[in-house]
């Protein structure tokens, strides 16, 4: 049975004005007590919008229930919910036959009982009789205005039926389940339905359904708690291209992680030559021969590239003498020659795009990188390094820093994310506006990588919300959300 002092918190909550030392208190008493949660959802009741049709003959049954409530005798130490129960019923009852008549034909008995009902449960009538029987409305004072004056403090407008959504009927019917019941027990999920920016976010139905998979939670759970990684990860470009399954096979393939670890690598895509060439498959055929790759990181193949004079000579097929004799060492590689007189090597040397690459120090230099190298070599992982959205991606600065610090430390091949990069379906979740904007949000980064949002997602009971359609419909509903509100 409910105490003056616990209907009392529930007030005090309700009008915004508990104190930080009692929200303990009422957060178990919300959890283990039914008839606390049948009461805070009725007090929250009275805040809901009213339909000034309904309003008629309102003031006279409200005014005929309380003057039957409060001339009541004082209650005896009986359960609240239960001389709540007998006496508004008994109140409820009177008033329809007053208003409707005792011998009504049926369909016109529905309808005014249906309006009366309707205006009485808009007026929270229930929650004035339940009040008074805790001792918290005086009782009858003289004169009808102070009854009716009393009513009309405690009356909320009323929702029009037009008004009256498909979700709402949803939001009441998930919070009368044995679910509900289950994450109002649940520390874990309590915590974390108390961030509106969460409810927010677990309100897409795609979100939501997603996060049953125990591979998304876990990653969007290291994700969170990694500021590289969610910037990769909230990067509409960098995320659009890893819902290619090339992609984000590549980026669990270690030589392309120890490509973007590699500062020489990392420098080289940097320069818009380079990523000009990698973006050409017409181009970037030649670069993924692991010969002629290996070949332009020698320091005299360098040397002579770095020559227009000798560039060109490769594009003309000839060269004068002085440039022989210049560059001898590079003449004089076998491997040099033998790469230079296929046919897609010359052509792709000659292209404008690629001669442009060669002429850049910074891009050249990535050749002398053996991680370059396994790289390019690698089908997939240049697939990857090659993509037109990544490309773009890399062309951010921040954003590319953030991939060399997360493939130096592990983190694009971690086993959380295994499971992610193999889903191009979960991948494409994080395109997803919501999503992004939470990974750009230190505060629900903070809640996501909260070890509070992995137990949730791991218990049986955010599970079956997250399964269950009405859950989205609830998260929007007032009534719902009052109960994790502090």
């Amino acid at each position: 049975m409910l105490k003056r002092d616990d209907i009392e918190l529930l007030q005090k909550r309700h009008d915004g004005e508990l104190l930080p030392a009692d929200a303990a208190r009422v957060d178990a008493l919300l959890s283990g007590n039914a008839e606390a949660r049948a009461a805070a959802a009725a007090l929250e009741s009275l805040d809901e919008p009213t339909d000034p049709a309904l309003d008629h003959g309102l003031d006279g049954a409200v005014s005929e229930i309380m003057a039957r409530v409060q001339a009541m005798p004082t209650p005896r130490p009986l359960s609240w919910m239960a001389l709540l129960r007998m006496r508004v019923a008994r109140a409820m009852a009177e008033t329809v036959n007053a208003f409707a008549g005792p011998h009504p034909r049926a369909e016109e008995s529905m309808a005014s009982r249906s309006k009366i009902v309707w205006g009485i449960s808009g007026a929270a009538v229930v929650v004035l009789a339940g009040l008074w029987v805790a001792g918290l409305i005086p009782p009858k004072q003289d004169g009808a205005d102070a009854t009716i004056g009393a009513a009309k403090r405690y009356q909320a407008p009323q929702i029009a039926a037009k008004d009256v959504k498909l979700g709402d009927t949803e939001a009441q019917a998930f919070m009368q389940s044995e679910t509900f019941d289950r994450i109002l027990k649940d520390p874990n999920t309590r915590k974390l339905l108390a961030s509106a920016e969460m409810r927010s976010l677990l309100s897409d139905a795609e979100l939501s359904r997603a996060l049953t998979d125990p591979k998304f939670a876990l990653a969007l759970h290291r994700i969170a708690g990694d500021v590289n990684l969610a910037k990769i990860f909230a990067d509409a470009e960098l995320v659009a291209s890893l819902t290619d399954s090339h992609v984000a096979d590549a980026f669990a393939q270690t030589q392309l992680q120890d490509a973007f670890a590699d500062n020489l690598v990392v420098d080289a895509l940097k320069q818009v030559e380079m990523r000009n060439v990698l973006a050409d498959p017409n181009l970037y055929v030649a670069l993924a021969d692991k010969q002629f790759v290996a070949i332009l990181g020698k320091s005299a193949v360098q040397q002579a590239l770095l020559s227009k004079e000798f560039r060109e000579g490769l594009t003309k097929g000839q060269f004068d003498a002085s440039i022989m004799s210049r560059y001898h060492d590079a003449f004089v590689d076998a491997n040099l020659m033998a790469v230079l007189s296929r046919a897609e090597i010359k052509a792709g040397l000659a292209r404008v795009q690629m001669q442009a690459m060669l002429a850049n120090p910074k891009a050249f230099a990535a050749f002398a990188s053996l991680k370059f190298q396994d790289a390019m070599a690698n089908g997939v992982a240049r697939a990857g390094l090659t993509n037109a959205g990544m490309m773009k991606a890399v062309a951010d600065a921040e954003l590319l820093a953030a991939l060399k610090v997360s493939a130096a430390s592990g983190a694009l091949n971690s086993s959380e994310l295994k499971g992610l990069l193999g889903s191009a379906e979960l991948i494409s979740r994080f395109a997803e506006a919501k999503l992004t904007s939470a990974l750009t949000s230190s505060n629900m980064r903070g809640l996501l990588s909260d070890a509070s949002f992995t137990a949730a997602m791991q218990s049986q009971a955010m599970h079956s919300a997250l399964s269950d359609p009405r859950f989205t419909s609830a998260l929007n509903s007032p009534s719902f959300t009052s109960n994790f509100r502090y």
